[in-house]
């Protein structure tokens, strides 16, 4: 059937009732309007329904008022014999007085009215968002001319294809949906003849890929460094050149957040009592008033330029929720800074000259590491001259020493840093201050900053010097005797215990050469292996194939060079 639509009407709730005592059938409804210069599909509705016997349905959909509506209720084919049905068709009219509505955080609270035309109706407006939107710039862009024996169009026109590179940084695990918004609703209608982009973890592992639609190209990822390669075609070469800047949208799925709307202005500022349900009658309106998310609800690592993108609905029956949304972007400001803390007030203000000091020597200490043998020495026998007990000089003289390119020929020298480093820290005293549940004392932020550096370095040091000491009783050969023993590799494996987690990243390492030293080649194969399931890299997999080497598991060994050369390819996979 053809209803002609007239002004205000903007959602229509189909009611299919059977009539048969004794039989249920399937039922298909399609409803379709046609808009100039629009996609049939823009206001195109199609579900199919169950209806039992002597029970009634109800589908609701959105309409567009003005636009001639068709109708089909139909039976489903499969389903033999007769059906007798009732069926009716509602229409209401209620809307906000802005179809799609952008909130930006400056802006203060932001009034929309809801307005209804056709009869009263109950209104319960609610904002809720489902996605965090951020712009991505490309970071690297080329035109190219493509292979005329595969991409030739009629009368040897060439077609050409830029490449935009987007890196990506995701701060948690989630579900994004990659959009190229300014071609991701348009497929043969578009300008351009192909669009596609393919989504790489840090690997270089192909992960999803897509095109047009962006809603059917979903893919879950964990936290880490992603990019995202996109390829757009062409036969002139200018229209591609204008796109090298053009920004792709990362939608990543964040539900549970809303946003809250009151009655009145003065509820609004402070924060008083939120709109409830009410009723509307024919012709008139009523206001509502969003006031901005409080910061501490903002998602953790928001910054200005990204939105949140929800929905607006403002029936109370579900159906009607259902049906008649209404599309709100929340556009994110600048987060606010937290005051500095007060300085201690016992602490002796330092004067030019000691600052100026203090900043030579830091200086000087963050190039330890940098510089080459004999320079490093040279720097560092100076620093001891002057600032002896300045424990920051021996941690960087350590890691020097570790980072050498004949490591594993001066692993005494290293061991030997490592205790001047241990000796010098208090590790009674740093026990005692972890084991406080509070510390009430005034001074007691700048101490807890001063304990953490200390437990930081001293970590550190531990975690260098059992890489030593396990590297010289593995290294030991009856040409190359060592006076460690596993013993000493124990008790240091033990004691970094008592300050770190054995999973940590830099932590677990050595818990992997203890085993190793041990001979335990199936106990340092099981922490690989758990820390691959937290984050894989290539050097924990070639880790790992050495360990079934020692075990002697040939199977293995081919099994997982070859899934290398698959998880870590070379390249990015071609378009």
């Amino acid at each position: 059937m053809l209803i002609n639509q007239w002004q205000k009407v903007l959602n229509n709730v189909v009611t299919v009732q059977s009539l048969d005592s004794e039989k249920s059938s399937k039922f298909y409804v399609h409803a379709l309007q046609l808009e100039p210069l629009h996609q049939y599909k823009k206001h195109s509705y199609d579900k199919f329904m169950l209806v039992h016997s002597l029970t009634e349905n109800r589908v609701a959909f959105h309409v567009q008022e003005g636009l001639t509506l068709e109708l089909c209720v139909a039976r489903w084919w499969a389903n033999l014999g007769d059906s007798s049905i009732n069926y009716s068709i509602a229409f209401s009219g209620i809307k906000p007085s802005l179809n799609n509505i952008t909130m930006h955080g400056a802006d203060g609270i932001l009034r929309v009215d809801a307005l209804s035309h056709l009869k009263q109706e109950d209104v319960l407006p609610v904002v809720s968002f489902k996605y965090l939107v951020q712009p991505l710039r490309p970071s690297e862009s080329k035109v190219k001319c493509l292979p005329a024996s595969r991409d030739l169009l009629p009368e040897g026109r060439q077609i050409y294809a830029t490449e935009l590179t987007y890196n990506y940084h995701q701060n948690k695990a989630g579900e994004v949906m990659p959009d190229c918004s300014l071609l991701s609703d348009l497929l043969y209608e578009g300008e351009y003849e192909s669009q596609l982009w393919m989504l790489f973890d840090n690997n270089k592992q192909l992960l999803c890929t897509g095109d047009a639609y962006p809603h059917q190209y979903s893919v879950k990822l964990e936290k880490g460094d992603y990019v995202i390669k996109l390829q757009i075609r062409h036969h002139k070469k200018e229209l591609l050149e204008r796109l090298k800047d053009l920004p792709m949208l990362i939608h990543l799925k964040n539900n549970g957040l809303s946003l809250d709307i009151y009655s009145n202005m003065i509820n609004a500022f402070t924060g008083g009592k939120k709109f409830g349900s009410c009723h509307v009658t024919k012709g008139k309106q009523v206001p509502m008033y969003f006031s901005p998310i409080p910061d501490d609800k903002i998602p953790k690592g928001v910054c200005a330029g990204q939105y949140l993108s929800g929905s607006l609905t403002l029936g109370k029956d579900d159906l009607i929720k259902k049906a008649a949304t209404y599309q709100f972007k929340y556009v994110v400001t600048d987060t606010p800074k937290k005051p500095a803390k007060p300085n201690d007030t016992n602490k002796k203000e330092k004067t030019k000259v000691q600052e100026y000091s203090e900043a030579i020597r830091d200086l000087k200490i963050s190039w330890l590491t940098k510089l080459d043998e004999e320079t490093q020495n040279s720097v560092y026998n100076d620093l001891l001259l002057e600032f002896e007990d300045h424990l920051p000089v021996y941690v960087n003289h350590m890691k020097a020493l570790e980072g050498s390119k004949e490591r594993t020929k001066i692993l005494h020298e290293i061991m030997k840093a490592a205790h001047n480093v241990i000796d010098r820290i208090n590790q009674d005293d740093l026990l005692t201050y972890l084991g406080m549940k509070t510390d009430n004392r005034p001074d007691a932020e700048s101490i807890k900053i001063d304990m953490d550096k200390q437990k930081d370095m001293l970590v550190d040091a531990y975690v260098i010097l059992g890489a030593a000491q396990a590297d010289s009783v593995i290294l030991a050969t009856d040409e190359q005797i060592t006076d460690v023993t596993l013993q000493d590799v124990d008790e240091t494996f033990y004691n970094l215990q008592k300050f770190a987690n054995i999973t940590d990243t830099k932590v677990f390492q050595i818990a992997v050469k203890n085993a190793i030293a041990h001979k335990h080649f199936a106990r340092a194969l099981k922490i690989l292996h758990k820390q691959c399931e937290e984050k894989t890299t290539k050097e924990y997999e070639k880790k790992a194939i050495e360990m079934y080497g020692f075990l002697n598991w040939k199977h293995c060994i081919r099994h997982f060079e070859n899934w290398l050369l698959v998880k870590y390819p070379p390249s990015y996979r071609l378009f």
